[in-house]
């Protein structure tokens, strides 16, 4: 597997989904799929989004989010700004992603491209989360949203059911869920208020869920990462901070801050400022003292570009090129 960094992020495709177990759960074990492929294979647990809003039936969407510096240390990572509460898969750069085709003028992302029948399970060389997500609780992850379509959400919620009971001997209680969902279609037929029914269901699916995942973990808090590790089927899974990228067994050593990673990369030094004044005295000596002003003033130069004016921290990697040519004169 090639190495995954914020460095080479060009090289890579993505597609995001919500937190949903049974989804992750099939995507880890089939790919990720068309809603054509899934029906064809007749896979169980297997979710889109409730309505096919970016692709048709036969193509799955994948993003491109390019890295890009501006403004000094701050830097715009739009694969991180768009992961939040999200399960990132990272897709080898040689899937035949095209052009998006389908609703261009309502959608208007334009780092979209559509993959047609799927990704192939092999093409998934990682899984990114963020930092912030990494080691939240069941409650602080499972996010219900609510839509029209209730047939589909209470199918959802009795898939996750049958899920436990099939895929780990694990069984739920679902006389209240029976209940509620009752309600709940009782409520649209008559037109009425179904959000607090909707949150009660909500809340049982939490407890439901984190109460299986206790018992089939073993442990008290179940958390994002112990349920992904669960699932992972030897994919690796990384945590990310808007700056850098770690291996989830390293995560304790990610970068917070842009300024942090160039200190870790590159050495500091003091520059040698040399004004227009310096440099007269200088070029009435030695050719190599010449030589060796006009460099500082370059690697001085070549650092601003990043940093702000006075910043006594590290070199870029220009800088350091330059800085070695010095070093080799001496």
């Amino acid at each position: 597997m090639p190495e995954f960094n914020f460095d080479n992020i060009d090289l890579f495709y993505y597609h995001s989904t919500d937190f949903d177990i049974t989804r992750i759960y099939s995507i880890l074990k089939y790919g990720i799929l068309s809603s054509n492929q899934i029906k064809e294979k007749n896979i169980s647990y297997y979710h889109r989004n409730y309505i096919n809003a970016s692709c048709k039936e036969d193509y799955v969407s994948v993003s491109h989010f390019p890295r890009t510096f501006w403004q000094y240390y701050r830097l715009q990572n739009e694969l991180y700004d768009n992961s939040s509460n999200k399960i990132t898969f990272v897709l080898n750069g040689r899937i035949n992603a095209e052009d998006k085709k389908f609703y261009n003028n309502k959608y208007k992302y334009t780092n979209e491209r559509h993959v047609k029948d799927g990704i192939l399970l092999n093409d998934i060389i990682g899984i990114l989360i963020r930092e912030v997500d990494c080691n939240k609780s069941i409650d602080k992850i499972l996010v219900f949203k609510e839509h029209s379509d209730f047939e589909g959400l209470i199918k959802r919620y009795f898939d996750i059911i049958d899920f436990f009971k099939e895929v780990h001997n694990y069984k739920i209680n679902i006389d209240s869920l029976y209940c509620l969902s009752g309600k709940l279609i009782k409520a649209k037929v008559y037109n009425e208020d179904y959000k607090v029914i909707l949150e009660e269901i909500n809340e049982f699916m939490k407890r439901a869920i984190e109460s299986a995942y206790k018992n089939i973990l073993n442990i008290d808090n179940p958390t994002l990462k112990n349920i992904l590790m669960l699932y992972s089927n030897n994919i690796p899974i990384y945590v990310m901070t808007k700056y850098d990228i770690k291996p989830i067994d390293k995560e304790n050593e990610l970068i917070n801050s842009e300024k942090e990673k160039f200190e870790q990369s590159y050495p500091k030094r003091k520059y040698i400022y040399v004004s227009d004044e310096e440099y007269k005295k200088k070029k009435k000596n030695t050719q190599i003292l010449i030589k060796h002003a006009v460099l500082e003033d370059q690697m001085r130069t070549s650092d601003q570009n990043i940093y702000l004016d006075g910043y006594q921290g590290p070199l870029t990697l220009d800088g350091n090129k330059i800085m070695q040519k010095i070093l080799n004169d001496n």
